[in-house]
């Protein structure tokens, strides 16, 4: 809380004259505390594994359940076992350079990084490019994209706005992101809610995360949540 409540003044102070920023750039100084935090953050929340409960539901009304379970690593490398009636279906695990979905009874199918979209797990619903850092990040809630040019909106007098590559993620006075919104050729939505502390972590985690294109919308409503060992 204090950290935004800084930043704040800051952005208001920043407003008063030239003066102050012959000594310093303010909006410098914001991008850095909160890419600061949000690194540290990473080291944790991205050793994770997370029991969900998933369901999409797709532009002609069609509605499909699972439960998942994931485990992230901060060495950039994700797996997500996939579960219908209690029986595991599938499972896809991605290293950053390539992916692969094996699923029962079906052949498996492989993508290199560059070519990763989540039309992986379904080719006919889904279709959102996506790389595995930024799939991690999005999962743990962290930004996912350098800080190196970013803009600084503040929203109201808890709502920060910062966006980079036509990304912009919407950060609340206790440096929880609420909201993604993705306009960088793609188009997602990306909305974060029911943040709780979890054992051994020092940060809140949030157990409601809700992704909407154009063609679909996704419901990842968590049930547990452990930190790994490393």
């Amino acid at each position: 809380m204090k950290k935004v409540v800084l930043i704040i003044l800051i952005l208001t102070f920043s407003s008063t004259g030239s003066e102050v920023k012959k000594f310093f750039n303010p909006r410098t100084i914001i991008v850095d505390e909160i890419d600061k935090f949000f690194k540290n953050r990473a080291k944790l929340t991205n050793n994770i594994k997370l029991k969900s409960k998933v369901s999409y539901v797709f532009k002609d009304g069609k509605e499909f359940k699972f439960k998942k379970k994931f485990e992230l690593s901060d060495k950039n490398t994700i797996k997500i076992k996939i579960y219908k009636f209690g029986i595991k279906i599938a499972e896809f695990y991605s290293d950053g350079e390539k992916a692969k979905l094996k699923r029962v009874f079906k052949d498996d199918r492989e993508r290199l990084e560059e070519n990763l979209n989540l039309s992986i797990f379904s080719k006919k619903r889904l279709d959102l490019p996506i790389k595995t850092n930024e799939l991690i990040q999005i999962i743990s809630s962290n930004i996912f994209t350098p800080l190196q040019s970013a803009k600084i909106i503040q929203r109201n007098d808890s709502l920060l706005s910062i966006s980079e590559d036509n990304i912009d993620f919407i950060i609340n006075s206790n440096m929880e992101i609420e909201k993604i919104i993705i306009q960088d050729g793609r188009n997602a939505y990306i909305e974060y809610s029911d943040y709780r502390i979890i054992e051994n972590s020092s940060y809140k985690i949030p157990f409601n995360v809700y992704l909407k294109t154009e063609n679909f919308t996704m419901l990842i409503n968590h049930q547990n949540a452990i930190i790994r060992n490393k």
